[in-house]
């Protein structure tokens, strides 16, 4: 179950890079504070998820599996990732962005 959930980690992180620059940044001033939040906020719901499912909790490793959350995640990191190729992001944003994709890093599939 492990290998799976790990290659599950690897294709998603996959994903948000290749899509990054696919999807247009669609919010722009207040509202990427709004998407920057929203993205803090599924990554730390990943983050429990993912410690549920390492205990053996088998409604958390459907909930992964379906991938609902992580589709959601991806779809924010490239609008993310597309505002600050594009300088829509302020420095502190960019900041908070990247200390995010830690967390999101750390997170043991």
């Amino acid at each position: 179950m492990k290998k799976t959930s790990k290659l599950f980690g690897i294709i998603a992180l996959a994903v948000v890079i290749m899509f990054s620059a696919a999807i247009p940044a669609v919010a722009q001033g207040g509202n990427m504070d709004r998407v920057i939040n929203d993205f803090d906020k599924a990554v730390g719901d990943l983050m429990a998820l993912a410690q549920k499912a390492a205990t053996g909790d088998m409604a958390a490793i459907m909930e992964m599996s379906q991938g609902d959350l992580i589709n959601r995640i991806t779809a924010m990191a490239a609008q993310l990732e597309a505002a600050r190729a594009s300088g829509q992001l302020t420095p502190a944003q960019v900041t908070r962005l990247e200390q995010i994709v830690k967390k999101y890093e750390a997170i043991k599939f």
